[in-house]
């Protein structure tokens, strides 16, 4: 007799995941897929969205086989990037890279003439070339013809489910991530449509996150092995669905997720946006009444990836962590790292700096400052966090790669003064997916994590209280004289 599942699917934009889980929301299956992204020129980055959706079928067909009876499946993506997709279904053309730029201008300009705070009051999201709304710009000046063809801009989730149901749907979270979402009145905003050059029946119909889009058809059931009639579930943006399996309904959580870039997760049902616009921290409506607020470090893995092939020839994680380890002990003359390799969201042109390096430092002085540097940077983002839903968040949730090494989850808790809990599974956002898709269908009826692992803060708190202090003064000097 096949055992009953749940599928969850993390439509990455670096990896593809597809995972099995029991009705208990424990891993039996996941396989990854690395996405390749395409350059039609130089500084262009594309998806091809139809070579995603066959290797999905591909991994369902080969998980499924004949040891699993799936009852329902879960998607989850990343967000900005959409599909034009012809009337026969078919894309028209490549998905942009939610991290190509070539909208850039077109945005800043609307947002000079509309006012940065009136868009972001109204979309929840920081103008930035990175949304969807920037790239319908660019294709309004140069493409104005493709968006003529177009029957529908599907997000990469919602593509996916399309194929599975045949059903133009979208998520209140994707929705918002394309910066043409009004948040307060849960519609497409008529005006955005207007600039570029879009009708409403170009979009999919908003849902709540966590809501069925269809059901799988029979033609769909074919070439993925799904049993024909299973809902489809759409779990959203992929930070906001990790923060479903971190348990972010428990009061006082925060979520840290840890890959190429850091994103903390909050849930409120009360965000101040004026204090959010200070902060230029990104908002959505997530599930049936709930808001999901984002803080983002947009290079914490790469900052440590490029460190550490520079430091280092081989195994450069574990000699990168080791060398951290060792500096821990003897910390009191550290250099101070402002770890903005990619930016930070206040100041995008903003460089990642060391200050107060010495010539008697060493690869160890390096190695623990930039740790160092990403810890007292999230804290920084925490304590907005903190502001803005006016709650103190007295446990992160760690979730990610990084998350495994135990002298950085030890440096956070050191720095932030609250208890870390790295998550029993790794893989947030497709279980996070997963577990939306049971919520649905009843085969789960509450969710709580497991966690693997536990840090308490040290008493090392007077200290790094000066740290903090030392590297927002730093930070406030070069943001006043760049």
């Amino acid at each position: 007799m096949r055992e009953e599942v749940i599928i969850g699917i993390d439509a990455g934009s670096t990896h593809l995941k597809t995972g099995i889980y029991s009705l208990k929301g424990d891993l039996l299956s996941i396989k990854h897929f690395r996405v390749p992204v395409y350059h039609s020129k130089p500084g262009y980055s594309e998806y091809k969205p139809e070579e995603i959706f066959c290797q999905m079928c591909r991994h369902l067909q080969e998980q499924l086989a004949d040891s699993y009876h799936p009852a329902a499946i879960g998607i989850s993506s990343f967000g900005e990037s959409f599909v034009p997709m012809g009337a026969d279904g078919s894309p028209l053309s490549d998905m942009i890279a939610w991290f190509d730029m070539r909208g850039e201008e077109l945005i800043n300009s609307l947002a000079e003439k509309s006012g940065t705070a009136f868009l972001y009051h109204l979309t929840g999201q920081y103008p930035s070339g990175k949304y969807a709304l920037a790239k319908f710009l660019w294709l309004r000046k140069n493409h104005p013809d493709l968006i003529r063809k177009t029957h529908c801009f599907l997000f990469m989730q919602d593509y996916l489910a399309f194929r599975l149901t045949g059903q133009l749907c979208t998520d209140y979270s994707l929705a918002s991530r394309s910066m043409l979402y009004d948040i307060r009145e849960k519609k497409w905003d008529p005006g955005l449509l207007e600039q570029c050059g879009i009708h409403p029946s170009q979009l999919p119909i908003p849902l709540p996150s966590g809501g069925m889009c269809g059901k799988i058809t029979s033609h769909a059931s074919q070439f993925t092995g799904l049993p024909q009639g299973i809902p489809v579930v759409l779990a959203g943006h992929d930070h906001a669905s990790a923060s479903v399996a971190a348990g972010l309904k428990e009061k006082n959580i925060v979520l840290d997720s840890m890959g190429t870039s850091e994103t903390a997760v909050f849930s409120s049902y009360d965000i101040d946006m004026d204090k959010a616009f200070s902060s230029r921290l990104c908002s959505y409506p997530y599930l049936k009444n709930e808001r999901r607020l984002i803080a983002s470090i947009q290079g914490c893995g790469a900052s440590i990836e490029w460190l550490a092939g520079l430091l280092f020839e081989k195994n450069i994680y574990r000699h990168f962590f080791q060398s951290a380890q060792s500096k821990k002990i003897v910390k009191e003359m550290a250099p101070v790292t402002l770890p903005f390799l990619r930016g930070v969201q206040e100041f995008p042109s903003l460089s990642a700096s060391v200050m107060d390096l010495k010539d008697f430092h060493k690869k160890e002085d390096l190695c623990y400052s930039l740790l160092e540097g990403l810890c007292l940077e999230y804290l920084r983002r925490l304590k907005a966090g903190e502001r803005i839903c006016n709650t103190e968040f007295n446990t992160i949730r760690a979730a990610g790669r990084l998350s495994t090494e135990p002298v950085f989850m030890q440096l956070k808790a050191d720095i932030t003064a609250k208890t870390v809990e790295v998550l029993d599974q790794s893989e947030a956002v497709s279980q996070g997916a997963a577990i939306l898709a049971g919520l649905f269908c009843g085969c789960i009826s509450i969710w709580k994590p497991k966690i693997k692992t536990s840090y308490s803060p040290s008493n090392d708190f007077d200290f790094y209280k000066q740290r903090f202090q030392k590297y927002i003064e730093v930070l406030e000097e070069i943001c006043q004289h760049p």
